[in-house]
């Protein structure tokens, strides 16, 4: 059995898919790309994918990482030409390679990624290039890395929402121009902030609401968390 790595892409044209509608897209262009994929073991089985981290609904991802494992060998080339011609507009394979049969999962590595927040025009935006040119934007960022609690108030569907510590759930937070913000986050298992959380934070201070609806968000890569860096997911 061959273990395979595949960096894809997911556009606007299908931004809104759940993980597991996702999930399903990528099974049924398995199946029609004839790829000899290895089937899960049980009484329904299906193909042997694994992706490092669910991507958020509403969000376009530009690295994305997941894995295939084979029943034959065929070259990473031809794997993503198949796999290519058979996904539907918005997804697009960018490269494949070969692991390590014994590798660690790449869900129990991920856990961090680095996500751009883009502010769509109108008065939003106006405001946002006036705070950044007065450089109160900037100042109000680096008091918000330097808060030692930031409380956030998580939902959860059909659960009471929760007052989690938000603080050592950011990283990194950049003011870029554009307008918008770079952010590197922790997510997973250990602790997962999703981008409008991190949007809300940034609302309180900045003293006013910032515009949930006209952000547009982009997962630019996962990976492994270092030291105030991320380790890409496609090179684990």
């Amino acid at each position: 059995m061959t273990r395979m790595r595949i960096e894809w892409s997911r556009g606007r044209q299908v931004m809104f898919l759940a993980h597991l509608d996702l999930a399903r897209a990528m099974e049924r262009a398995v199946r029609r790309a004839r790829v000899p994929v290895a089937l899960t073991q049980g009484f329904n089985p299906h193909p042997r994918l694994a992706f490092a981290a669910p991507l958020p609904v509403g969000v376009t991802g530009r690295r994305e990482v997941l894995e295939i494992w084979l029943d034959e060998v065929i070259g990473a080339g031809e794997l993503a030409d198949r796999l290519n011609s058979s996904l539907p507009a918005g997804l697009q394979v960018l490269r494949a390679r070969e692991v390590a049969a014994g590798a660690p999962s790449l869900m129990s590595m991920v856990d961090g990624a680095w996500y751009a927040m883009t502010l769509e025009t109108g008065d939003g935006a106006a405001r946002w290039e006036q705070l950044a040119q007065e450089g109160t934007l900037e100042r109000r960022l680096a008091d918000l890395m330097a808060f030692d609690r930031i409380e956030l108030a998580k939902s959860t569907p059909g659960k009471p929402d929760r007052l989690v510590d938000a603080r050592p759930l950011i990283i990194d937070l950049r003011c870029q121009p554009g307008p918008g913000l770079t952010a590197l986050v922790r997510i997973g298992g250990r602790g997962n902030l999703r981008p409008r959380e991190l949007l809300n934070v940034v609302g309180r201070v900045l003293d006013g609401h910032v515009p949930g609806p006209l952000w547009s968000v982009e997962r630019l890569e996962t990976g492994r968390l270092g030291q105030q860096e991320l380790i890409p997911a496609w090179e684990l």
